[in-house]
């Protein structure tokens, strides 16, 4: 088990971490799984927090473009089904990450990680 340490300096460069986004989930590249160190995770998630803040404060003081008003269904169930398929994203990509990063999910707690698919 490695040692426990405070994150002091996390990874604040967009270039880093949205460079994650960018990468092939194919081939070895690895997408978003492939965070290799704290500092980068826990950059992310400052800049995910941040991003869903000015999101929300966006959203609340505006109002939806007309090709949105005519593109999307606006009643209680559409908004729970656009709902449920973005958790269902956010729980894919989770599942990812417990299956294949060792450095967000460490093996000594979780069991061990799964190999990458070679294609």
């Amino acid at each position: 088990m490695g040692d426990v340490r405070i994150i002091s300096n996390p990874t604040t460069n967009a270039a880093i971490i949205f460079g994650y986004i960018v990468k092939s989930p194919f081939g070895g590249d690895g997408w978003i799984v492939s965070v290799d160190n704290l500092e980068d995770i826990i950059g992310g998630h400052i800049w995910i927090g941040t991003l869903c803040i000015l999101g929300g404060i966006w959203h609340i003081y505006t109002t939806p473009w007309p090709w949105a008003r005519r593109a999307f269904v606006w009643s209680g169930e559409a908004y729970l089904s656009y709902s449920l398929a973005s958790v269902s994203l956010m729980g894919f990509t989770a599942c990812c990450f417990a299956w294949f990063n060792n450095t967000a999910y460490p093996s000594e707690f979780y069991g061990p990680t799964g190999i990458l698919c070679p294609f």
